[in-house]
Order: structure tokens, then sequence, then C-alpha cells
């Protein structure tokens, strides 16, 4: 429900696209370039653990309520990167949101941590 909002109140500044339009073109260049294209989230049992331990009763009561609320949120920034900002700070809100928010961050960050340890690259440009 959330990412309806979300994409609804994000098209005034233009086309929204699920999934967004560089997902596909990154598995396109990697698959055209033989390039392994390596998931850096979360696995999504890691991923449940996680939310069902900071998702407590009273988080999910909240994270109910404030779709309400931000349904009749006037959002009234000027560009795309402001209104994601200020989306992101609403979201914020709820607490079991931020910390899983700052999981999947912290794991992103981990996975490419390792992926670049692991095969002795520096950078993940390739070709650059």
């Amino acid at each position: 429900d959330y990412e309806a909002i979300y994409g609804t109140l994000l098209a005034r500044f233009g086309e929204v696209m699920v999934p967004p339009p560089i997902f596909i073109e990154s598995i396109r260049y990697s698959i055209n370039r033989g390039i392994p294209a390596i998931g850096l989230d979360a696995p999504e049992d890691e991923f449940g653990d996680k939310y069902s331990q900071e998702f407590t009763t009273r988080n999910m009561i909240g994270y109910i309520l404030r779709k309400r609320r931000i349904m009749k949120k006037s959002f009234t920034e000027d560009t795309p990167e402001d209104f994601v900002l200020s989306w992101k700070k609403e979201m914020d809100r709820n607490h079991g949101n931020r910390r899983m928010d700052d999981f999947r961050l912290e794991t992103i960050l981990n996975t490419m941590s390792s992926t670049l340890s692991e095969s002795g690259l520096k950078s993940i440009c390739h070709n650059c």
C-alpha cells in the first residue's frame, strides 16, 4: 500500500516505473557483458527474521495508522529528490521502519564490501 501511495505521489514529477528501469538495465548490462550480477540486499529469510524482531504490535499499529495520515498529508516539495527525502523522513517516524531501512543499508554495504574484498577489486565500476 505504501509503495502505491509513494508511486502515485512521485508521479507528479514524471513517469514512475516498477521495477525502476535502472534494475532492468543493470541486469541487461550484466548479461550483455558476461559480468555477474550480485544481489546486495538481505536474503528474504534474513529480512523476514529481522522484520519479525523489529515490528512490534505497536509499530504495526503505528504503521497502519500512519497510512491514513500520509494519504492526507500535503507534500509540497518542488523536486523529486526533495519529495523522496520528505517521504523518508515521514516513514522514519515509525521506529520499526527506520530500523529496517538501517538494516537494509548495512546489509548492502557489508555485501558490497565483502564482494569487493573477495574479488580483489577496489571498485564496483567495471572498466573504469
